[in-house]
């Protein structure tokens, strides 16, 4: 019985140590495996310390060469005389925590924030030594310009050596100045209605001023005219004429007189002595005119005639500046209106002169002894300046007398148009060449006066006129 499962047991048994050997070999290899893992992962481990402290190194490589860029800007910057010491200090800031990987980000950012500004300070510094280097080698031209004792704004300027020009303008006290390179050039002015004038040889030299003033006289008329009656008092004219001008021709009436003769005085009155709202006097311009011993005048400003029915309450009155020469009084001095209209003012010695505004005459320290204040301007500075838009359609459109008192140097111009609208009679004024002029009464209220005999009116009453008389 033994005998018979012998056989059996010791296939058995062979079959026992098989699946001994199985499972040993097996847990080799499972051993095996796990030590190649930890292996495989042990070299993985080195390999990113290597691989991160390559990194840690070509950053600080890479932010000590952004370091050493930012420097030679600032060097650069420092060479031309720019000021450094922030740009420095910064540097030495990111120097000090370069060894710090947390920083590595905030370094770069803030190197390249730095080589913005020391590029925009390179940029900056660059512009204003030009600037300084061309005041070292440049000198300073100045003047004024002229024509007579008028000094005369607007005149254009230009010095040229041949290859440059430079170009400039005269202020409103005639001031003109150049600065620029130290070399010999010539000096043209030139002004619309006058004679150009040209300087050669003009010297600038480096770092000092040369003062040359220049003198322009006036052009001949720009327009032809037809004169019908002509009267002559010493220097002064009365004439009846017809003048072309660019919307036409017209019939007037024009009294000239040169101040600068010292033979006239001119004075400015008023009806009343004090201001007035309603009831105003008014009286005649031949009463003006006797008055005040003259021989010669005008109509004033603007007023509000009895006859006109939207003037209840107020018929007689002006609200515009008239400085009383009789009183030695600014009437309606402080009632707030006109103060931006144009004024003429004459001083003790018969100079006249034309302000912008009323308000820039009361500035000015003129120590005028008569003036008149009224609008629009007509002509300032050689140039029709009338502005058609503040103008109401009955001054824009309707042919009536319109009255004008203008400038050209110290020659007093007294002018009314006949037939004309207020943009016509500012032709008339252009025409005739002035360099100033503003618009007063016409209408009903046109009258003039010359050599004690009117040439136009006597019209209505009036509330105030200007008035020449012999010295």
């Amino acid at each position: 019985m033994h005998r018979l499962f012998q056989p059996i047991s010791n296939e058995l048994h062979s079959h026992k140590w098989r699946g001994i050997s199985l499972i040993v070999t097996f847990l080799i290899i499972i051993a095996s495996l796990q030590a190649q893992s930890v292996l495989q992962k042990q070299q993985s481990d080195r390999l990113d310390q290597q691989l991160a402290v390559e990194l840690e190194h070509n950053s600080q490589l890479q932010l000590v060469a952004a370091i050493k860029t930012l420097q030679e800007k600032v060097d650069a910057a420092k060479a031309i005389g720019a000021d450094t010491t922030a740009l420095e200090k910064v540097i030495v800031e990111i120097k000090s925590r370069i060894s710090d990987p947390t920083k590595t980000i905030e370094n770069f950012n803030t190197i390249r924030d730095q080589v913005a500004v020391v590029e925009t300070l390179i940029t900056t510094q660059t512009e204003i030594n030009r600037v300084a280097e061309l005041q070292r080698q440049s000198g300073i031209l100045i003047g004024v310009v002229k024509e007579g004792e008028q000094l005369l704004s607007g005149v254009s300027l230009t010095l040229t050596d041949g290859t440059a020009t430079t170009s400039t303008t005269s202020a409103a006290d005639g001031a003109y100045t150049f600065t620029i390179t130290a070399g010999t050039y010539t000096l043209t002015a030139s002004k619309s209605g006058y004679n150009s004038v040209k300087k050669t040889g003009v010297s600038i030299t480096a770092q000092q001023t040369t003062t040359l003033n220049l003198a322009l006289t006036k052009t001949q008329a720009k327009t032809s005219t037809t004169t019908t009656t002509s009267t002559t008092n010493g220097d002064s004219k009365y004439e009846k004429i017809s003048i072309a001008t660019s919307r036409g021709s017209f019939s007037i009436h024009l009294s000239t007189f040169n101040l600068a003769s010292g033979q006239f005085a001119v004075s400015t009155d008023t009806a009343n002595d004090n201001d007035c709202t309603d009831n105003c006097p008014t009286k005649s311009l031949s009463s003006y005119v006797s008055g005040n011993g003259g021989f010669a005048g005008m109509n004033g400003t603007y007023f509000c005639p009895a006859d006109y029915s939207a003037c209840a309450g107020q018929v007689g009155s002006f609200f515009w500046k008239v400085l009383n020469t009789r009183l030695s009084k600014m009437i309606n001095a402080n009632n707030g209106l006109g103060e931006n209209d144009p004024f003429i003012a004459f001083n003790s010695a018969g100079t006249a002169r034309y302000f912008s505004s009323w308000s820039s005459y009361a500035g000015s320290g003129f120590a005028g002894v008569a003036g008149i204040n009224c609008k629009p301007a007509l002509i300032s500075n050689g140039n029709n300046i009338l502005d058609e838009g503040s103008l109401d359609d009955k001054q824009r459109t309707t042919k009536s007398n319109r009255g004008a008192i203008g400038l050209r140097g110290q020659t007093l111009y007294l002018v009314i148009a006949t037939s004309a609208t207020v943009p016509d009679l500012a032709a008339v004024m252009d025409a005739l060449d002035v360099d100033y002029a503003l618009n007063v009464d016409g209408g009903g209220s046109s009258a003039m006066m010359f050599n004690s005999s009117y040439k136009i009116g006597p019209g209505r009453s009036l509330p105030n006129a200007i008035i020449i008389k012999r010295r």
